[in-house]
């Protein structure tokens, strides 16, 4: 039999190589692991190495992409926010367009209220024989009030809810006015109008949240503040012609009252559903804030208010708010007083004519130009 050149050359080599069979290790021996002296180790359970955080590694340090999301059918659930809240508008909820008509009302009644004061001056110094630093306490009192109510606003509605927190404040002021209609004795006079201050300042802070929670936020607080200065422009004529024509000056304050118990129907009727329509993530539990909090990095209430505190623009618009907000009403008020003074007259006769030309032509001023930015 004839064989092929490959058979040949096979049976060649195999009388100079010699293959023997072994046992295939089917339980190799571990690895003997030494230190940097060479010193064995003693063998672990386990084959792999034990894993320790480094003292520079962290266990919650973020990558961009974790190793077995590359697997995953699903994205993991984000742990920093990605969206936005939907902002509400002025008729979305329908509601709205009857908050922001009962804001408007509420601010209108706060106008009036506010720049009452500086046309009775001369009343109230001849009622009382009191002169103009006396006088000046109904002012201070006034002041007082809007900062015990800073920062206790936001407790009340937290407790309370918007609507009956509006029904509070202007429960306030309805209880002030009656008060002032009685003509008291002037150091009732002074604590009526830290109670006036506080009621205004709690509806007033909340009416401007409200506003600035719309989309259309510039717009909305153009027409709240312009109903705040046309209330400030028709108060003086009202308390002026009331006074000047031999009706107690006290009496002028059934008028805010009145503003004051129709509001506070107003507002329980606009606010009365208010949370329901506020998105979800406003209404969150403190419980469930502080979660969300510690797994988005989100800085705590006071942690921004420390920010707020520090940032210029907030510091630079908290001062020109209190200069402006001291000079408007101080002129406003001490206006009629002066004219007296400078033209030697008396109340009744400075009233009808100055004050109506005047006096008044400073919030027509102050209203039309928050009227037109809006």
């Amino acid at each position: 039999m004839a064989l092929s050149p490959l058979q040949l050359s096979n049976s060649g080599l195999n009388s100079f190589i010699r293959i023997e069979g072994s046992p295939s290790l089917t339980n190799p021996p571990a690895t003997v692991r030494r230190d940097k002296q060479g010193i064995p180790i003693p063998p672990s359970e386990f084959e792999l190495n034990n894993i320790r955080p480094s003292p520079t590694s962290s266990l919650h340090s973020a990558r961009d992409v974790p190793p077995n999301d590359v697997e995953r059918s699903t994205p993991p659930t984000p742990t920093t926010p990605t969206g936005v809240d939907l902002l509400q508008t002025f008729t979305n909820p329908p509601m709205n367009k009857y908050r922001m008509a009962s804001s408007a009302f509420m601010n209108f009644a706060n106008g009036v209220n506010d720049s009452a004061p500086g046309a009775l001056i001369p009343y109230l110094e001849i009622a009382y024989s009191v002169n103009y630093a006396v006088v000046s306490l109904i002012f201070i009192s006034n002041a007082l009030g809007f900062i015990v109510a800073a920062p206790l606003t936001h407790a009340i509605e937290s407790r309370l809810g918007r609507a009956r927190t509006h029904q509070v404040s202007l429960s306030i002021l309805a209880v002030a006015y009656v008060a002032l209609i009685c003509a008291p004795p002037f150091p009732v006079i002074v604590v009526s109008f830290f109670f006036l201050g506080f009621g205004m300042a709690v509806s007033l802070s909340l009416n401007n949240v409200f506003c600035v929670g719309l989309s259309n936020a510039t717009t909305a607080l153009g027409f709240l503040h312009g109903a705040y200065g046309v209330g400030g422009t028709i108060g003086p004529l009202i308390a002026t012609a009331l006074a000047s024509n031999g009706v107690r000056w006290s009496y002028f304050y059934s008028i805010p009252l009145f503003f004051a118990l129709s509001n506070f129907a107003a507002a329980g009727f606009a606010y009365r559903a208010y949370e329901a329509d506020v998105p979800a993530a406003q209404l969150m539990t403190a419980l469930e804030q502080t979660a969300s909090r510690q797994q988005t990095n989100t800085p705590t209430r006071m942690q921004t208010l420390k920010l707020a505190a520090r940032n210029k623009t907030t510091i630079l618009g908290a001062l020109f708010v209190f200069a402006y907000q001291g000079a408007e009403v101080s002129i406003a008020s001490w206006l009629v007083s002066f004219l007296i003074s400078y033209r030697h007259g008396e109340a009744g006769q400075v009233g009808r004519e100055d004050v109506r030309r005047t006096a008044d032509r400073v919030l027509a001023g102050a209203a039309s130009g928050v009227l037109v930015r809006a």
